[in-house]
């Protein structure tokens, strides 16, 4: 009979003293994937890929592209970009500000997660005449001529 000892992450960390050193690649894998991988012995693996994929490849980017692509374009490292993008609210296009100021009375009162709020409901109520959605796509595309195709050190992560 087979017990799931092989599965406790937790007691191979540094904090709890266990050996470190004897970890399988699946138990690497999921420490990776759970934050929970403290080696120190380990050297840090510098990726092949640029600032701009990495930021436009993750989650963070995907919620509020217009400044994701912003800070590509500023050359932003990923690291301090991805932390801008998890505590900024969505941002708006330009031609979503100028439509909303024109439409809406006291825009200019409204904070930027109010803005957002009131511009996404005038978009589902108007048939994005706000351009909403459409410049949300928009970028979204543009954002994907930042991701770079996949390389073999990605394949190997992937498979492990």
């Amino acid at each position: 009979m087979r017990d799931f000892s092989h599965l406790n992450f937790e007691g191979y960390s540094l904090q709890a003293g266990g050996p470190c050193g004897h970890r399988s690649p699946e138990q690497r894998r999921m420490l990776s994937l759970f934050g929970g991988d403290t080696q120190a012995d380990e050297p840090e693996k510098l990726s092949a890929h640029s600032n701009a994929h990495q930021i436009a490849v993750s989650r963070e980017a995907r919620n509020n592209p217009i400044l994701a692509l912003k800070l590509i374009e500023r050359g932003e490292p990923s690291e301090l970009a991805i932390e801008m993008l998890a505590v900024s609210a969505r941002h708006l296009s330009n031609f979503t500000k100028r439509k909303m100021k024109a439409v809406c009375s006291g825009w200019e009162c409204l904070d930027t997660e109010d803005r957002n709020i009131e511009a996404f409901t005038y978009s589902t109520l108007n048939q994005d005449s706000n351009g909403y959605n459409t410049g949300f796509k928009a970028v979204l595309r543009a954002l994907e001529k930042h991701v770079e195709p996949l390389t073999s050190e990605d394949f190997t992560r992937l498979s492990i």
